[in-house]
């Protein structure tokens, strides 16, 4: 169910075009949610789906020297930002410069519209985009509504793991979650082209 649900979404972006990257004026990365992991810790923490985009798009920004955008505002208006979380995890784990901070966006359509009104001015029109494959479709959609070209960095492809208990039949709580969350991307990507195109 999950790998047929996921190859619509990420059948375009499941990998990236080599040699494309260092023609991008900058690499942009989408915020995946915070968490606070237990009662010890009083501070918020990027989420696990969060990590797996950061850590992709500090490997490459290490790899191109690339200016980095983390994209990514308040949860129900309380403080931090994703991005700024993010900004913490880029500097403090893996030594990279401050980034450039987007902390209005609370949606994919928000993440485009915020960055490109700090971009746009500078002429950075070509990007790389980083967010999970099943997210990359409406994220390239509402970027490329913004007049970005955008250079898709897609991470953990749901389609690209048949590895399942029962050969797919059995019930799993991962599963479920990953099934909700392409359920969500599908009604999205539908309601953003029926409400967003410009």
């Amino acid at each position: 169910m999950v790998a047929w649900l996921a190859s619509p979404l990420e059948s375009k972006y499941v990998s990236v075009h080599e040699g494309s990257i260092e023609q991008a004026d900058a690499i942009v990365i989408l915020g995946g949610g915070r968490e606070i992991y237990g009662p010890e810790l009083s501070d918020h923490e990027v989420s696990v789906m969060a990590m797996s985009r950061v850590r992709a798009g500090a490997k490459l920004a290490q790899q191109t020297q690339l200016p980095v955008v983390v994209s990514g505002g308040l949860h129900y208006g309380q403080e931090p930002s994703e991005a700024l979380l993010m900004a913490r995890v880029l500097m403090e784990d893996f030594g990279l410069p401050i980034p450039i901070l987007e902390e209005k966006s609370r949606t994919t359509w928000e993440n485009a519209t915020h960055t490109a009104a700090i971009l746009m001015p500078q002429h950075k029109k070509r990007i790389a985009v980083v967010t999970h494959a099943w997210h990359m479709s409406r994220s390239v959609w509402s970027f490329e509504q913004q007049g970005f070209d955008v250079i898709p960095i897609p991470v953990a492809p749901y389609s690209a793991n048949p590895e399942r208990p029962g050969w797919g039949v059995m019930p799993e709580a991962k599963a479920l979650m990953q099934s909700t969350q392409l359920l969500n991307e599908h009604l999205g990507l539908l309601l953003y082209r029926l409400f967003y195109s410009v």
